[in-house]
């Protein structure tokens, strides 16, 4: 059950409540966490809703407060990413400086430029991905370090002519804006964005002061392995008065954020999602939407705007839930003709294989006995899940497994999706199982 809900409009930064409303926004919220609740993915969440630059709608479920903060994970990417478009638009770097430029003795990552690690284009190695299969972050680091661990390691490909997702990427952004602008990062933020929008929620790191909500299902480690990339903590009423403050000017130049949504323009990244400078844009027929997700152990966040509307959903929780059926519920609100489907159109395909069908159906079967084969998962993606007997015990108002169907395929950020129709004896539900470029899974999810 809700904590409480607020629908009276709180200013954030001013204008005007253009778009109304719905009556119907309590209920489809609601319904949708509680269904998270229900699976025992999460313990906490808390969602807020922006329209016309107020705060319409802030709700609290499980063991979350108003006020509760949560780590964002990868939606930090969207400080760092604003921090350094705002030095861009005061001409202190430009988006196509190179890497070597600042870290003359990174020789492999020299010609990357900013815009490339803006948008995972540069080709740099992923540095977490090692850090937690070998579990090395569990210790204390420093982004000098992180950086030093991959120095030695030749570029994925050439910048500029693929894209894999990097947050060893975000680390060179922050230590780049310590240096263009002469301080620490999370004191660039809080003097440029935090305190300007009034954001005093918002910490780097976990701030007992601000009572954080705890890990659920997951131990993301020490914090000082995820720095520009996912260190940031806030709660859901600062992320609205951020993505207010983004679409109406306060805090970049229009254009600025204009441009970081140009979004990229490989096929990898197609259809359904592209990967702009700090966000995602789903280029849709019916909406597009700007934002960017954040999954870490113990942690998922949803930050989503669509800018031409001037909305923005906020999600934040503990665990390993799932934000996509809440984010559609409050889509569907405002909008009631929008579905995915109807939103990717043409973008969809329809590729059935077989094989990918049985390894799905396998894993499935799999979970439902207590036995998760996590050799075919990505590390990231299998430390994300929570444990073989968690799932399991959400699973158990199902009943038995009787079908797995193929629905449809497409592109996210990363790689190809593949949805199903999972038919058990007590309920049926959707399947989404995402296949990375190494062939591990990168995510498993029903909904």
């Amino acid at each position: 059950m809700a904590r409480a809900a607020v629908l009276a409009a709180h200013a954030l930064c001013g204008g005007a409540n253009t778009l109304p409303v719905p009556s119907t926004l309590d209920g489809a919220v609601a319904g949708a966490v509680r269904a998270q609740l229900e699976k025992k993915q999460t313990a906490a969440v808390a969602v807020g809703v922006v329209a016309g630059g107020q705060l319409v709608y802030v709700p609290a479920f499980g063991n979350a407060r108003l006020d509760s903060t949560f780590a964002v994970g990868s939606v930090t990417k969207m400080f760092t990413a604003v921090s350094v478009m705002q030095l861009v638009s005061r001409g202190k770097l430009s988006l196509n400086d190179p890497v070597s430029k600042y870290f003359p003795k990174l020789a492999s990552f020299g010609p990357v430029t900013v815009r490339q690690l803006l948008n995972h284009t540069g080709g740099i190695p992923n540095y977490l991905d090692d850090a937690v299969a070998l579990g090395k972050n569990v210790t204390k680091t420093t982004p000098a370090d992180i950086l030093s661990s991959v120095s030695a390691r030749a570029l994925d490909f050439a910048p500029g002519t693929d894209w894999s997702y990097s947050n060893t990427g975000y680390v060179l952004l922050g230590q780049i804006v310590e240096r263009v602008a002469g301080l620490p990062l999370g004191e660039y933020e809080k003097r440029n964005i935090f305190d300007p929008l009034e954001m005093y929620h918002t910490t780097i790191g976990p701030d007992p002061k601000n009572k954080p909500v705890a890990a659920f299902n997951g131990n993301p480690g020490d914090w000082s392995w995820y720095y520009a990339d996912g260190d940031v903590f806030s709660n859901v009423a600062d992320l609205a008065r951020f993505d207010a403050g983004l679409m109406q000017g306060k805090i970049l130049p229009p254009a600025f954020f204009e441009t970081m949504q140009q979004t990229v323009p490989f096929a990898t990244l197609t259809p359904g999602l592209r990967d702009g400078e700090g966000v995602f844009v789903i280029e849709g027929t019916q909406l597009r939407i700007t934002g960017h997700h954040g999954g870490m152990a113990g942690f998922r966040a949803d930050n989503e705007m669509v800018p031409a509307h001037g909305l923005a959903i906020v999600i934040l929780g503990n665990g390993g839930y799932n934000t996509t059926p809440i984010l559609r519920a409050a889509l569907r609100a405002f909008f009631p003709s929008y579905s995915m489907e109807r939103n990717l159109g043409s973008q969809l395909q329809y590729d059935p294989a077989p094989e990918v069908t049985k390894r799905a159906t396998a894993l499935l079967a799999g979970a439902l006995a207590g036995h998760i084969d996590r050799t075919q998962f990505q590390p990231l993606a299998s430390i994300a899940l929570p444990s073989d007997q968690a799932v399991a015990k959400s699973l158990e108002g199902f009943g038995s497994l009787k079908q797995v169907t193929f629905s449809y395929k497409l592109y996210t950020s990363a790689g190809p999706s593949y949805v199903y129709r999972a038919v058990f004896s007590k309920r049926t539900v959707s399947l989404v199982m995402v296949i990375a470029k190494d062939g591990k899974i990168a995510a498993f999810l029903l909904m």
